[in-house]
């Protein structure tokens, strides 16, 4: 094959790849776009209903879940998808709704509850690596606040106490913890997870 033609097949290929990270990076930007609506939507919803019945007889919550791990979770549907309640990090400007079971599915939208409950002090709640989801938690700090109101309406407010990353074949270390809440998610590479610890103040 004579280097002319070797020089346009690797110029064909080269044209390809960039025009398929172009499309890949297309549909990554579309994919966070649509999360981050979802999120406001689902996050308004939730705290209206809350407040919209905690004036009346009515109970906040539509339904009471069981989990895999046996734990009982109250819950608020919004648009037919059960929610545990909404998660706030002040420092990055941020207050989204967590689902109330994971799926691949489910994460496209919000965050959801990996395992555990609020009751025991076992809460674990993982979220893709979107912008506007839980990219930015690996810049928070020691001391930072991180709130969570449930069904009821309680505000539940928790200090970080460390920020750890973590290979992702170390899920038994994510999930079973001393600590009353962990939020995890993806590295940009996937190639680790960034866990963030904290402790209820309140």
């Amino acid at each position: 094959m004579s280097s002319k033609k070797i020089g346009t097949i690797a110029i064909v290929i080269g044209v390809i790849a960039i025009v398929t990270s172009s499309v890949l990076l297309m549909r990554s930007i579309s994919e966070e776009n649509t999360a981050i609506r979802h999120a406001e939507h689902a996050a308004e919803a939730f705290i209206d209903k809350i407040v919209n019945t905690s004036s009346s007889e009515q109970t906040p919550h539509d339904d009471v879940i069981v989990s895999e791990d046996g734990e009982e979770i109250n819950i608020i549907l919004i648009d037919d998808t059960a929610y545990m309640g909404v998660l706030t990090i002040p420092t990055l400007n941020l207050s989204l709704p967590v689902n109330a079971a994971w799926s691949y599915e489910a994460l496209k939208s919000t965050p959801c509850r990996f395992s555990g409950s609020i009751e025991n002090n076992t809460l674990v709640i993982m979220a893709h690596n979107y912008r506007g989801h839980f990219r930015e938690i690996q810049s928070l700090e020691t001391g930072d606040i991180v709130t969570l109101t449930d069904t009821q309406g309680t505000e539940h407010i928790y200090q970080v106490v460390s920020i750890e990353t973590m290979p992702p074949t170390e899920a038994n270390n994510v999930k079973h913890s001393n600590y009353d809440l962990t939020l995890f998610t993806c590295t940009n590479e996937g190639q680790a997870r960034v866990v963030v610890r904290t402790m209820r103040v309140q």
